[in-house]
């Protein structure tokens, strides 16, 4: 989420704004998903706000791998600044976090998964830095065309199409699902499976010479994916009697198309003119999702007023402004402050 380092790129700040807004309308959105009858008009429109959005994390990891996945990082400067300011960052806002929830007497359950887990908005941080640690690896892999060709396809078959086809199945028949997963789990082919797929597809998609057709194909794919999540999420999720997040997993093929079909989108558009206000508020987005989640319980134990206090085909996106425009505030102030924007935002 870091806009710190490779040439700037207008388009890349605007989608890396964009994404951010979406994180918060999801987890706006998602306040009601679990609470809400299924067969509601309500449910529906949380449902399709949460997965309309879920593109969000996948974006940001394919920003950060278009600009980082081809730079070669000392590892002084690797563990000495980036992952040194990620550590940081998690142990000081976890800490706020559990501070925050001790003021709001949650119970002992909770308050022991935030402290040993993290505050659940805050899992994306050990991921990236995990990236991180694998850069030097990666860099290898992306230096050469073939050799990220190879990666992504088989990345795309272990961690997307083969899973995604287990699960299915285990949808239809539970038993025969667990054989093919203990089928798949043989394999054990943990390099090629995960966010590094995504993280190298950022790279791999913002210095590829797409044609016109392949890019309109992407898009209508995107467009493909956001249809099939939502759906398919509201027609297991009836069948069921409750929500079902199965189809909105970020490791779906439904869930990548839709954010690499989004990310292509706008590296289709003009390039903008290097702005200072845009520029200012992409570097706040880490800060915009680091403090958020605080403004989102607030209004869960402060205010009368919820996703479902109204219809939430307004109250989602209400909120979600009022929280975003907050949590900016606070980030640009913080991003103020040099010692705390070097290590906690």
């Amino acid at each position: 989420m870091d806009s710190r380092d490779g040439a700037r790129n207008v388009n890349l700040d605007l989608l890396r704004i964009f994404a951010t807004f979406a994180v918060i309308v999801l987890h706006t959105a998602k306040r009601a998903w679990y609470v809400a009858d299924v067969s509601s008009p309500d449910w529906s429109f949380v449902n399709f706000y949460d997965c309309a959005v879920r593109w969000a994390v996948p974006v940001f990891v394919m920003i950060s791998g278009s600009l980082m996945a081809g730079r070669e990082y000392t590892l002084k400067d690797l563990y000495g600044r980036k992952i040194l300011r990620l550590v940081t960052c998690y142990i000081f806002w976890n800490a706020l976090y559990l501070m925050i929830w001790t003021m709001e007497g949650a119970s002992d359950w909770l308050l022991s998964k935030v402290l040993i887990e993290g505050n659940y908005h805050l899992w994306f941080i050990p991921m990236i830095i995990g990236l991180y640690i694998a850069l030097p690896v990666i860099t290898k892999i992306t230096a050469d065309r073939k050799t990220t060709a190879y990666f992504l396809a088989v990345s795309l078959v272990f961690s997307f199409l083969l899973p995604q086809v287990v699960s299915v199945i285990s949808v239809i028949d539970d038993a025969k699902g667990a054989n093919l997963r203990a089928c798949y789990d043989n394999f054990h082919i943990f390099m090629f499976i995960g966010y590094s797929f995504y993280f190298i597809l950022g790279y791999a998609l913002i210095r590829a010479k797409l044609t016109r057709n392949v890019k309109m194909l992407m898009l209508l794919s995107g467009a493909i994916g956001l249809f099939a999540t939502v759906f398919l999420t509201a027609l297991i999720s009836i069948r069921d009697g409750e929500a079902n997040d199965l189809f909105m997993d970020y490791m779906t093929v439904n869930v990548m198309l839709m954010s690499a079909g989004l990310f292509v989108l706008f590296t289709m558009l003009p390039q903008g003119r290097d702005n200072r206000f845009i520029r200012l508020l992409s570097r706040s987005c880490f800060g915009i999702y680091l403090v958020h989640e605080a403004f989102l319980i607030f209004m869960d134990k402060h205010l009368d007023f919820g996703v479902l206090t109204i219809s939430p085909l307004i109250s989602v996106p209400v909120i979600s402004i009022a929280v975003f425009i907050l949590s900016m505030g606070v980030s640009m102030a913080l991003n103020s402050i040099p010692v705390v924007k070097k290590y906690l935002v």
